[in-house]
């Protein structure tokens, strides 16, 4: 809604009022100089209106677009979100295994064929069987990584991806990514079968240009008011950036005049991107003479282990899947600080229609490394509902989680 309006109309009957009141009515007659002079006038005012409008309307958040919405947004300290192709490069959850049916390692399986080695070329398709592609951006080789005991992992190496495409429809749940191209390498062609991929976590970095809506209602979410340094201003800020849920201010963190902000994740692990972007936004609102410490939640990382006896035993990998993926789903969703209810996984390993039944054999939990993906200082849990702390938040993934044959 234009904030001024003045058309030539009402500025041209303006000026035939004023000749009237003046006793004049040559102005509307065509020809006379006081006609030319009276249209000339009223289309240049309106001009100015029209132009006035169309500058109001770029300052104002419900109206502005375009190049207007973002010089908007800068004010805030927030950028539009440009389109990008989802990937993971962290090289800790893209991974290549070797199929555990195999009788041997990656050696084993290499040797069969007359190589000395397993590499996964650059380039290599990953999918999920059909619609969404990805590809590695480098060649990776079994035995460069290491495992839980510092020695050459020759069962599994992590890649480094990127998706075909642009935008948010390449993003993709936990498992997802499941199928490879290798059976059309010149080497690896003849062992491609016992070689198997699969994403551990979701990859949901993808995005599409982010339309003037979007940026508007994110705007509108961040700073209403003026106030610098006090809570509800330190959490608005990190709630700013896309990507972030919630956050947990705690004063006094590492001593008088510092606190912590502990972010909360739309995506079950947050990405160090998001950590140094809301460090800058924070420190950018925070009072002087204070240090702010954005930290990542601590993560309790959950392993447990069930035998299952199954109703159709040629459904278990299918069965497994899904119970697998339901509880990563339920784990992973906890809030930060939330109670882990031992009845909520029970009942989806026990509602799950192929399980005729399934014994608990263990529960751990300890401090999660997220780039090595262990589990340190682990201890054996009753099966109980478990809580934490309020800077603490749940976390699993299918490597965690095991679910076998009685």
């Amino acid at each position: 809604m234009a904030l001024l309006k003045r058309s030539f109309d009402d500025v041209y009957k303006t000026i035939r009022e004023y000749f009237s009141r003046i006793g004049s009515n040559a102005v509307n007659i065509s020809g006379t100089p006081e006609n030319a002079i009276a249209h000339f006038t009223a289309n240049e005012i309106s001009g100015l209106y029209n132009s006035m409008d169309y500058l109001a309307e770029g300052l104002n958040l419900s109206t502005a677009g375009g190049i207007d919405l973002d010089t908007i947004a800068e004010q805030y300290g927030i950028v539009r979100g440009m389109s990008s192709a989802a990937a993971d490069t962290s090289k800790t959850n893209v991974k290549f295994y070797i199929n555990p049916r195999y009788s041997g390692n990656a050696l084993d399986l290499a040797a069969s064929v007359g190589l000395s080695g397993i590499t996964i070329p650059a380039g290599t398709e990953i999918s999920d069987g059909g619609t969404i592609y990805y590809y590695t951006t480098t060649d990776i080789v079994f035995g460069e990584d290491k495992d839980a005991l510092g020695n050459p992992n020759y069962m599994a190496v992590f890649a480094n991806v990127v998706a075909y495409g642009i935008g948010d429809g390449y993003n993709v749940n936990a498992g997802e990514l499941r199928e490879h191209n290798l059976k059309l390498d010149a080497q690896l062609g003849g062992i491609a079968n016992q070689i198997n991929v699969t994403n551990l976590l979701p990859i949901t970095n993808g995005s599409d240009y982010e339309s003037d809506e979007d940026l508007r209602y994110r705007i509108s979410k961040s700073f209403t008011t003026n106030a610098q340094g006090n809570r509800n201003s330190i959490i608005a800020a990190a709630r700013s950036i896309s990507g972030v849920s919630g956050a947990l201010v705690v004063d006094n963190l590492y001593g008088t005049g510092t606190f912590g902000v502990f972010v909360d994740s739309t995506s079950p692990v947050i990405s160090p991107g998001i950590i140094s972007a809301v460090q800058a936004t924070v420190d950018a609102v925070k009072s002087a003479g204070t240090r702010a410490f954005v930290l990542y939640p601590d993560y309790v990382g959950l392993m447990i282990k069930y035998e299952v006896m199954y109703h159709d035993e040629t459904k278990i990998e299918q069965t497994n899947t899904d119970i697998v993926g339901k509880i990563t789903d339920y784990v992973n969703n906890l809030k930060r600080g939330e109670t882990l209810f031992i009845n909520k996984i029970e009942n989806i390993i026990f509602g799950n229609s192929n399980v005729k039944n399934a014994e608990h054999k263990f529960w751990k939990s300890g401090s999660y490394d997220v780039l090595r993906q262990t589990i340190d200082n682990s201890v054996t849990l009753m099966p109980v509902d478990q809580t934490i702390g309020l800077t603490e938040k749940w976390f699993t993934s299918s490597s965690l989680i095991e679910i076998c044959q009685v």
